[in-house]
């Protein structure tokens, strides 16, 4: 799985073509 890590350090798995899940902690982008 390939992980997209932001400028505020979040990272968040990235599944198929630019496709985002956000994660259930709450983080956001």
């Amino acid at each position: 799985m390939e992980y997209f890590t932001f400028n505020d350090g979040n990272k968040i798995p990235a599944v198929g073509f630019g496709v985002f899940m956000i994660p259930n902690d709450g983080s956001t982008y």
